[in-house]
C-alpha cells in the first residue's frame, strides 16, 4: 500500500491471523475444558493428542455451554439494539 515509504515508516506494525485461545474462548467453555482436559491444556493448544480428550466430554455438557453462550449473545444483541 505504501511502496514509496521505507519499511520503517509504513504505518502497519504487524498483521496476524492467529487467535490467542484463552482470551478468545469464553470462560464457560474454558471451565468445561478444565474439567475434562489435562491441567496444562492452555499451554499445549497445538498438541493434537491433547484434543483427543474432547471425546470424553458428554455431548449434553457441550450443548449446555453452547446454549448458555448463545443465550448471552442474544441478550447482548437485544440490549444493544434497544440502545442504538
Amino acid at each position: 500500500l505504501w511502496p514509496h515509504l521505507p519499511a520503517a515508516e509504513v504505518p502497519i506494525t504487524h498483521v496476524t491471523n492467529g487467535v490467542h485461545t484463552t482470551t478468545w474462548m469464553a470462560p464457560p467453555m474454558q471451565r468445561l475444558l478444565d474439567r475434562y482436559l489435562p491441567g496444562d491444556w492452555r499451554q499445549r493448544i497445538a498438541d493434537e493428542s491433547l484434543w483427543q480428550a474432547i471425546d470424553a466430554i458428554p455431548a449434553a455438557e457441550l450443548w449446555a455451554v453452547r446454549c448458555e453462550l448463545r443465550r448471552a449473545l442474544v441478550e447482548m444483541v437485544r440490549d444493544r439494539s434497544v440502545l442504538d
